[in-house]
């Protein structure tokens, strides 16, 4: 069975420059699973959730990502917005529209 491919989105927070997390956390999107009756987190998912986190300070540290958003509800948006694009069988263009509204939620306010 093949990997299934990241969403294709335009949203850029941060503007330019600021596309490569959108794209990590959007890869992050597409490659997460029910994990159900898990008792310990997987390799796989602390190594995800790590590298968010990663992601996430650098850019707060960059300005392009709001102060008060943590890694774990970060985390948290990511999974709900794979869990319905999965279960739900989002299209191509809703998956690009509820990740923009993801990640225009996550900028900072003026």
């Amino acid at each position: 069975m093949s990997q299934p491919q990241p969403p294709r989105h335009t949203a850029r927070p941060g503007g330019p420059g600021g596309h490569a997390s959108a794209r990590a956390v959007a890869m992050a999107a597409a490659s997460c699973r029910s994990r159900q009756g898990a008792t310990r987190p997987s390799r796989a998912r602390r190594t995800t959730t790590n590298g968010i986190g990663v992601l996430l300070a650098a850019a707060q540290r960059a300005g392009t990502v709001r102060a008060d958003a943590g890694r774990d509800e970060v985390v948290a948006l990511v999974v709900a917005a794979c869990q319905g694009a999965l279960h739900a069988g989002w299209d191509a263009d809703l998956r690009r529209r509820a990740l923009g509204l993801l990640f225009d939620g996550l900028r900072p306010r003026p």
